[in-house]
């Protein structure tokens, strides 16, 4: 399947991340390109993850990483603006603190087994995964707005709108890994889980 992914406007305290200016960690040309209006990237979700053991012996295609000097200094909050539509198990997209693959935070949209779509916090620190919060989406939609906010020196704080119009809800907050990478951490897109594709059609 196919997600579209913009970083918000800068806001009051909300700032721009410009999703194209960054690199790929394990880059597949054919499943991704920029929109049509140029001003966001669409990412096909393909097998694959950063989730544990599983991230190690099969890892995540078009991770998108989006190094920032100034985060956790005067970039402390981004906002992602995400299309997509997660239809089969452990497909998922969305926002991360990233210092490294064995070390981030993550907030995403995610398919879990029993088909429903629930937004997800979850942290690795050393390899080691764990989820944070689990809430379930209460009305179907395609359009998510993704928030991580950094509270003090070493909390993140996620929230996220559901639709065009929705109330924001808050999801959770927890400490950031602590790793020998932080100094060098940013934020990262990714998109992943879903069956195979050819393309982005």
């Amino acid at each position: 399947h196919k997600i579209e992914a913009r970083m918000a406007e800068k806001k009051s305290t909300w700032e721009k991340v410009d999703l194209l200016e960054g690199e790929w960690l394990r880059e597949e040309s054919t499943l991704w390109r920029r929109s049509g209006d140029g001003n966001a990237l669409e990412v096909a979700t393909v097998a694959g993850s950063v989730w544990g053991d599983f991230g190690r012996s099969c890892p995540a295609m078009n991770t998108r990483l989006l190094p920032d000097e100034r985060w956790g200094d005067a970039l402390t909050a981004a906002r992602l603006l995400l299309m997509a539509n997660v239809r089969s198990h452990g497909e998922q997209a969305g926002l991360c603190w990233w210092a490294s693959e064995e070390n981030y935070v993550k907030l995403v949209v995610e398919c879990m087994r029993d088909g429903r779509v629930a937004l997800v916090l979850a942290v690795q620190q050393g390899g080691e995964p764990r989820v944070i919060s689990k809430q379930y989406a209460s009305s179907a939609t395609d359009s998510y707005r993704l928030s991580l906010r950094l509270v003090g020196a070493n909390r993140l704080c996620a929230t996220a709108v559901l639709g065009e119009s929705g109330a924001e809800m808050p999801i959770g907050e927890t400490e950031v890994p602590e790793c020998r990478e932080q100094m060098s951490s940013g934020l990262a897109l990714i998109a992943h889980g879903g069956a195979p594709v050819d393309d982005l059609e």
